[in-house]
C-alpha cells in the first residue's frame, strides 16, 4: 500500500516521491553554494593578481587600478 498525499489542483504523491524531491531540491542547493564559491574564489584570485600588477601594465591593458573590483566582477558575470 502506497501512502500519498494530495495537494489541491495536483497529483497524489507518495512520500517516496516527496522525499525524493526533497533531496533533490537540498543537492541542488548544495551545488549552488559550491559554485558562488567556487566564482567568489576564482574572482578574488583574479582582483589580487590584477592589484599586483605595476599601474603602467594595468595602463597598458585599459584599466586603473581603482576600476579593478568593479571590471573584475563584470568579467566573470554568468552569461557574459
Amino acid at each position: 500500500m502506497a501512502v500519498t498525499t494530495h495537494a489541491a489542483g495536483r497529483e497524489d504523491y507518495t512520500i517516496t516521491d516527496m522525499i525524493a524531491r526533497a533531496v533533490f531540491v537540498t543537492i541542488s542547493k548544495i551545488y549552488s553554494g559550491v559554485d558562488a564559491l567556487s566564482r567568489r574564489n576564482q574572482r578574488n584570485a583574479t582582483e589580487r593578481t590584477l592589484r599586483q600588477l605595476p599601474d603602467a601594465m594595468l595602463h597598458d591593458i585599459g584599466l586603473a587600478r581603482a576600476d579593478i573590483p568593479k571590471e573584475v566582477s563584470l568579467l566573470q558575470t554568468p552569461g557574459r
